[in-house]
């Protein structure tokens, strides 16, 4: 079975009730504000709670440490006074392996490079620069001969030649195709 409020009644009871929220808001606005302040000071205290001992861990791996520190330093010192030899040997055969390390990671030259591919490298070098210049001077030669068989080609084939004149022409023209070599 369903209840059934009548529409009127709640229309009647309305005003009663925005009489009666209106009254009490004040004293509830007040215990939520109440509430919150309770919560956000528990916040505040149990994070200042935590960053307190956060603090105290702190210094007390600090202290511990700079203790362990102090005595390491202690012992060290006092193990160097009862055998200042032991200790200058084992730094000196430190510094003599970091030093070796430290050459080994340098490559040198194999005898071969050394005495035989520099040298020879050298030479190559130096016969290039100075055949530069001749090379140089054969092709522009050969680009002017050819220039010029080309020329002479052209004054051929304008002149009409006899069948004597005409093998001359083809002669010419075989020597000038052999010229392409560059």
């Amino acid at each position: 079975m369903s209840s059934h409020i009548p529409l009127e009644s709640v229309f009647q009871k309305l005003p009663e009730v925005a009489k009666d929220t209106i009254e009490h808001l004040p004293s509830n606005v007040e215990e939520g504000l109440e509430r919150t302040k309770g919560f956000a000071k528990q916040a505040v205290d149990a994070t200042k709670d935590v960053a307190h001992r956060a603090t105290d861990s702190a210094k007390e791996m600090y202290h511990s440490a700079a203790i362990k520190a102090e005595d390491a330093l202690a012992t060290s010192r006092e193990y160097v006074n009862r055998n200042p030899m032991k200790f200058v040997l084992g730094s000196v055969a430190f510094g003599v392996a970091v030093g070796y390390l430290i050459m080994c990671s340098r490559r040198k030259p194999t005898f071969r490079e050394r005495f035989a591919e520099e040298p020879l490298g050298s030479v190559r070098e130096a016969i290039l620069s100075a055949l530069a210049p001749v090379g140089q001077r054969v092709h522009d030669g050969y680009d002017s001969a050819r220039e010029g068989v080309g020329k002479v080609m052209d004054e051929v084939h304008r002149f009409r030649p006899s069948h004597r004149d005409h093998s001359m022409s083809d002669r010419i023209s075989r020597v000038a195709s052999n010229l392409k070599f560059w």
